[in-house]
């Protein structure tokens, strides 16, 4: 079933080292799942165009790429071999076909990763704190195509900002994807990244710390997050930011 019928095809298999298409498709059913136990062996690639050929059996090399509204890449996946199956009737009209598929194991194992994407690839900007309007279980799932988009553009793991006093807002924090999520978007912008682990966050800030001045954090309703993220975690992140010469201040 097709909820919102799109204009634009969002993934695309490409061998890695020609960089030949195989296909287009609109959407992917069963490569995003929960954990690798819910992983399905079968993929569909839903809303295929009919006029594509479409190779059958085993394909090596293989890339999937996430692409926008204009056909341009905004993120990837590695897959290696695939298998590409029989072709039914797709819900997306005469003009396509849905592919049955196998990724011989290879899954993303962030569920809502597809929809955020989706969102993604519309063109539209993202909103300020727009993670925080999804349902709590995305959050990491944003914060996944974040990490993937931010890194597929070309930006690096460092604060392009060069403001001398960020906030962010505890109020929308319960869990570490959360925080990672409003820490990116107060350093680098709606949508920006600066780290999604301790270790990844350690590497933004020594990369900041050499590339750019220092700058200070304001973490407002500090004790509504705290109440949710463990106090190891908030001790280690406090830890590496004055370890890296940024003052947070909790309020």
């Amino acid at each position: 079933m097709v909820s919102e019928k799109s204009s634009y095809p969002l993934y695309r298999l490409v061998n890695e080292e020609s960089h030949d298409v195989l296909l287009t498709a609109e959407e992917l059913h069963g490569f995003y799942v929960e954990s690798s136990r819910k992983q399905s062996n079968e993929i569909i690639l839903a809303g295929v165009p009919r006029e594509l050929h479409i190779p059958r059996g085993d394909v090596n090399d293989v890339e999937l790429h996430v692409i926008d509204f204009r056909g341009e890449r905004i993120g990837s996946y590695y897959i290696g071999r695939i298998w590409l199956g029989a072709s039914t009737e797709s819900a997306y009209g005469a003009d396509f076909r849905d592919i049955t598929s196998s990724f011989y194991g290879h899954a993303c194992l962030y569920p809502h990763a597809g929809e955020i994407w989706r969102r993604w690839a519309s063109g539209k900007s993202i909103e300020p704190s727009e993670w925080s309007q999804y349902p709590r279980n995305s959050h990491a799932s944003w914060l996944h195509v974040v990490q993937t988009a931010w890194f597929e553009s070309g930006h690096s793991a460092i604060r392009y900002g060069m403001e001398d006093t960020v906030a962010i807002n505890g109020g929308t924090i319960s869990s570490t994807a959360d925080f990672y999520c409003a820490i990116g978007e107060a350093v680098n912008g709606a949508g920006g990244y600066f780290g999604s682990s301790l270790d990844s966050l350690a590497d933004c800030l020594s990369s900041s710390w050499e590339s750019r001045t220092s700058f200070r954090i304001i973490w407002n309703d500090s004790s509504v997050s705290c109440e949710f993220l463990e106090e190891e975690f908030v001790m280690s992140v406090l830890t590496l930011m004055q370890e890296h010469g940024v003052e947070v201040s909790l309020r």
